[in-house]
């Protein structure tokens, strides 16, 4: 079983770049053509609590200058990361694909 992303009907893998960028546009299988859409709640669920804790543990490092830019880096990275890992694209409903 494959880490990351697949399409729903042939199992192909979705490129790390629709887990990032234009999350909520429909975007076209490359392997079997079918239309598909990242969930912009999901991508919700998965950013907030991390961005969460990072906007409470943030002023606490803000005099430490090498550790806040670290925390920082950390963040950014388990947002892509987790991210990648556990959205799933979902078929386009038929009256968005023939819009997009």
């Amino acid at each position: 079983m494959p880490l990351g992303p697949t399409c729903p009907c042939c199992h192909a893998r979705v490129p790390f770049r629709r887990t990032q960028i234009g999350v909520g546009k429909a975007f076209i299988c490359r392997n079997c053509g079918t239309p598909l859409v990242m969930s912009r709640w999901q991508s919700f669920l998965i950013a907030f609590p991390i961005i969460a804790v990072y906007m409470i543990v943030r002023p606490a490092l803000r005099s430490m200058d090498l550790a806040f830019w670290l925390l920082s880096l950390v963040m950014v990275a388990a947002v892509a990361g987790m991210s990648w890992l556990f959205m799933k694209p979902q078929p386009v409903e038929s009256d968005k694909a023939e819009a997009g």
